[in-house]
């Protein structure tokens, strides 16, 4: 029997989890979170793996065979409900990871967020920040020639970038199917974004030009003004 591509994809909490678990689950062959492809946001204690991160031996009770392609997802901490109340979990990465690789071949995709949306999105939702918890485990899992994913360039460059995804995570993508428009409709970021009235670098173009032997166009559409 031909074994099956497993991808599992994490990052820090509030990192993308959600719009990455859509976005990979849109091609037909693939199993991964249908559900919330018809839901706004579903609690990780009810990812169609969630079960693999309570016991890790429960790999060996899936049943595989369903899908070539199988996607799995868990934020950094996670909350599940347990004997004694909802408990905020890191999870168990190092005693699930080898048993998945012992049913299937296994990529790895690590997701990021720009940092300091992520503490604001941390504090807004958990009071407090959890990101560096990940952060701690990145040298765990370099041995694993993870894929690095980018919640800002998907919102982006949309298909085209999952479209570009698609060899190194092993899995086909739907980066065509029409219900990505969907996934993708609000940026999540879009609430953390301000615009700046004025920066003390806005009046020094002229300072600029007489020291560093440039001339800045009026057409540089406002780059000069952010140092680039």
């Amino acid at each position: 029997m031909t074994r099956p591509k497993i991808l599992l994809i994490t990052g820090p909490q509030g990192s993308g989890n959600h719009v990455f678990s859509k976005a990979l689950s849109l091609h037909t062959e693939v199993k991964g979170w249908g559900e919330l492809l018809d839901k706004y946001w579903i609690r990780h204690e009810f990812e169609p793996y969630a079960d693999l991160f309570r016991d890790p031996q429960n790999v060996h009770k899936e049943d595989w065979s369903a899908s070539e392609y199988h996607v799995i997802s868990v934020s950094c901490p996670y909350v599940d409900s347990t004997a004694v109340g909802r408990e905020t979990i890191v999870p168990c990465y190092e005693q699930l990871i080898p048993e998945l690789q012992k049913v299937g071949d296994l990529t790895i995709g690590l997701i990021g967020r720009e940092e300091y949306i992520l503490k604001e999105q941390e504090m807004r939702l958990r009071g407090t920040h959890s990101y560096h918890q990940f952060l701690s485990l990145m040298d765990y899992f370099e041995q694993f020639n993870p894929v690095f994913l980018s919640t800002e360039l998907l919102y982006l460059y949309r298909h085209n970038y999952l479209k570009s995804l698609q060899s190194q995570l092993n899995i086909p993508i739907g980066w065509d199917n029409p219900r990505l428009n969907d996934v993708l409709r609000e940026n999540q970021n879009a609430k953390y974004i301000k615009s700046v009235d004025d920066y003390w670098l806005d009046g020094n173009k002229k300072y600029f030009e007489q020291h560093n032997g440039f001339n800045v166009s009026e057409d540089d559409d406002g780059m000069e003004k952010d140092g680039y």
